[in-house]
C-alpha cells in the first residue's frame, strides 16, 4: 500500500475537499482532522512528487493550509505527518496513539507512554527494539497491545468515505454590502463555483442544472429576503471560465428586472443535476477540449437568452425529403459519411414557388439568369404520408448564386428549396 496523508492543523469539515480528491483515487477515508488517499496501483497516472503538486493547488482553491506525508499504512503516514519524520523508528513515543486509532486518535495508552518515557523508551525504534517476551512481563496488556498495533498497522480496516448527495458551496458577505453592479457578486461567486466545479469533476462529470441563492438583509420594506435563480444548462458544463459568463449574462437580465432591495447577507451556489463528463486524462498537446468547452459555454448563453430550444445541432435522421431528414439535438452528433450530393447548407423551411420568363427564375423582387441547370436527382417521398417524389436541380446564375429547386416528375411547376453557400 501507499498511503498519502493530508494533516490539518485543526477540526474541519473535509468532506468537500475530500471529494474533490477522487479525482486521484476513488479509496478515501477522511476524519475530522486528516484525510487519506490510497494511490496503490496509481503510479502509472501520476507520480508522488506531481501529486503533491497537484494537491498542493487543490488546497489553495479551498483556502486550505495541510501537511503531507506518505508511507506503507495509514497510522505512519498519519504519524510522518504529525511529528514530520520519514522514518517509522524516529517517530516520538506519543504516536502511539496514531497507531492505536488514526482516526479518531484519543489517550487511550497514555498510562503506556509515560512508562516509557521514565524508563528512557522515547522513540518507536526503541520500543520495537525490546524483545516481544519481556514486553508482556515489563509494561503489561497495554504495552503489549502498542507493539501490536505498530506490527499491525497495516492491517486497520479501511474508513469508508461517501461523499454529499449534493454539492453545496456558500459563504458570508460583509454586513451592510450592498451591490451597486454584480462585479463584487461575481468575484466571491467564482470562489463558490470553482470549488464546486472541482468537487463534481472529482465525479468526472460535469453540471447540467445550478442553483444560486443570494439571502438578503430583512428589513422591513424587503418583501422577499431570499431570492433564488436557477438555471438549466443546454449544454453540460465543467469549468467556471465556461460557466461563469452564462451566470454572469442571466443574473444581469433578472437583477435589472427585479433589482435586490436590501444588502447582501449570504450567498449559496449549488449543482442539482449533472452529467457524465470526460474522465481521460488531459491532453496537453492539443486545445480541442479547451475549444469543446468554450463552444458549449457559447451554445448555453445564447440557450439560456433565446430559449433552451432556440440554439441547437442538426442531426440527420431518416428521409428522403430535405426538411425531414434532420432534427434538432442538444448534443454535437458524430460526422457521418454519407454518399449522397452536395447539399445547400440554407434550406427553406416552405419552399417557394418560382415564376419562369425565359431564362429567368423569379421570386419577388429578385431575378435570376438561368446560366446552367445541373440535374435532375430524383427524391422519393415518404409513401406512407402519400408524398410526391421530387427531382432536384443546382441551378448556376450569371450573379454567381447556386440555387437548389426540384419540380414533380413530368412537370413544368419549380421551387426554390435551398441556396449553396
Amino acid at each position: 500500500m501507499r498511503i498519502v496523508c493530508l494533516l490539518f492543523a485543526s477540526t474541519l469539515d473535509l468532506n468537500p475537499l475530500a471529494e474533490a480528491c477522487l479525482r486521484f483515487t476513488p479509496k478515501i477515508a477522511a476524519s475530522s482532522e486528516a484525510i487519506f488517499l490510497d494511490i496503490s496501483g496509481c503510479e502509472k497516472l501520476y507520480s508522488e512528487s506531481s501529486l503533491f503538486l497537484r494537491i498542493g493547488i487543490l488546497l489553495k482553491r479551498f483556502q486550505l493550509e495541510a501537511k503531507f506525508a506518505i508511507a506503507d499504512d495509514i497510522p505512519s503516514a498519519l504519524a510522518f505527518a504529525k511529528y514530520g519524520e520519514k522514518e517509522k523508528a524516529h517517530l516520538p513515543i506519543e504516536a502511539l496513539q496514531v497507531f492505536a486509532n488514526p482516526f479518531a486518535v484519543s489517550d487511550s495508552l497514555s498510562k503506556a507512554i509515560l512508562s516509557f518515557r521514565r524508563l528512557g523508551i522515547d522513540t518507536i525504534g526503541e520500543l520495537s527494539a525490546i524483545p516481544r517476551k519481556s514486553v508482556a512481563v515489563r509494561f503489561g496488556k497495554e504495552g503489549l497491545y502498542a507493539i501490536q498495533m505498530i506490527e499491525n498497522a497495516s492491517h486497520i480496516a479501511w474508513r469508508n468515505f461517501t461523499p454529499p448527495l449534493q454539492i453545496v458551496e456558500a459563504s458570508d458577505v460583509e454586513s451592510g454590502t450592498v451591490l451597486h453592479n454584480l462585479e463584487p457578486l461575481l468575484f466571491g461567486l467564482k470562489t463558490l463555483m470553482d470549488r464546486a466545479l472541482v468537487r463534481l469533476r472529482g465525479h468526472l462529470k460535469l453540471a447540467t442544472l445550478i442553483e444560486l441563492k443570494l439571502t438578503q438583509e430583512k428589513y422591513s420594506t424587503v418583501k422577499n429576503a431570499v431570492r433564488v435563480f436557477r438555471l438549466e444548462l443546454s449544454q453540460p458544463q465543467g469549468t467556471v471560465l465556461s460557466l461563469l459568463p452564462i451566470v454572469r449574462e442571466h443574473l444581469d437580465r433578472e437583477l435589472q428586472r427585479n433589482p435586490l432591495e436590501a444588502p447582501l447577507k449570504h450567498v449559496e451556489f449549488s449543482i442539482l443535476q449533472s452529467v457524465s463528463g470526460r474522465g481521460a486524462q488531459k491532453d496537453f498537446f492539443s486545445k480541442k477540449e479547451e475549444e469543446e468547452e468554450n463552444f458549449r459555454s457559447i451554445v448555453a448563453r445564447l440557450n439560456d437568452r433565446l430559449g433552451l430550444d432556440k440554439a441547437f445541432f442538426a442531426a440527420s435522421q431518416e428521409s428522403y425529403l430535405p426538411e425531414r431528414a434532420w432534427k434538432k439535438n442538444a448534443v454535437k452528433p458524430k460526422p457521418v459519411q454519407l454518399s449522397i450530393p452536395e447539399r445547400p447548407l440554407r434550406v427553406l423551411k416552405t419552399p417557394k414557388k418560382l415564376k419562369q420568363e425565359e431564362d429567368f427564375f423569379i421570386l419577388a423582387a429578385k431575378r435570376w439568369k438561368v446560366e446552367a441547370l445541373l440535374g435532375p436527382e430524383r427524391l422519393s417521398g415518404d409513401w406512407w404520408l402519400q408524398d410526391e417524389a421530387r427531382d432536384y436541380f443546382k441551378v448556376l446564375t450569371e450573379s454567381g448564386e447556386e440555387l437548389w429547386i426540384f419540380s414533380a416528375p413530368g412537370k413544368r411547376d419549380y421551387f426554390l428549396h435551398g441556396i449553396f453557400d
